[in-house]
């Protein structure tokens, strides 16, 4: 289930998912930021948009762990600092994203404050876990007025190709990103 929604400039990207891993193991991949450059970025398929770089503390991050990261898209360059504000194993996962979009010219192009939230759900009957990835994201636009690069979101709501599209897109596209790592994937590939 995909849910995309606009209020003034904060957009809201809602995906839920089950996934035959338990919680415990999707939040320990969730919590573990190294995995993140597998899932966002090696093993993205995008070649238009994915993770490059991150600066991350090893183990599993609290709240409080800041990380840094570098992502590309067709538009430029994102880069982002992120603070850990929620970390409650197995059931939720939650990190705030400053981040800014610059051009190939080097210009920043737009800010983004995100709050990317994972919240698990465990189904003790049918080892399946219910994964729930909420989005909300406010973006500023720094350029001038009539000087809107195809890729930012414009008045009116997203262009299939802009920005939430993306965010949805990379979701998915990794098979809701904590569900693509190495330790659960066979458990993606048995039919529910």
């Amino acid at each position: 289930m995909i849910e995309i929604s606009r209020d003034g400039g904060l957009y809201h990207v809602t995906v839920r998912e089950d996934c035959r891993a338990p919680a415990e193991t999707i939040y320990d991949l969730l919590a573990d930021l190294r995995t993140h450059m597998d899932w966002g970025g090696s093993w993205h398929p995008s070649k238009t948009q994915r993770l490059q770089s991150m600066d991350a503390p090893e183990g599993p991050a609290t709240v409080g762990v800041e990380f840094w990261s570098i992502g590309t898209t067709t538009a430029g360059s994102w880069h982002d600092r992120s603070r850990v504000t929620e970390a409650r194993r197995p059931s939720l996962f939650e990190f705030v994203t400053n981040g800014v979009l610059r051009d190939s010219q080097g210009r920043d192009r737009m800010s983004l404050r995100a709050t990317h939230r994972y919240e698990l759900a465990a189904d003790g009957v049918t080892a399946v876990t219910a994964v729930t990835y909420a989005l909300s994201a406010q973006m500023t636009l720094h350029t001038p007025p009539g000087d809107q690069h195809p890729r930012l979101p414009r008045r009116g709501g997203f262009r299939s190709s802009g920005c939430a599209a993306a965010f949805v897109a990379v979701f998915l596209a990794a098979g809701g990103p904590a569900l693509r790592a190495r330790p659960v994937r066979r458990w993606l590939r048995q039919p529910l």
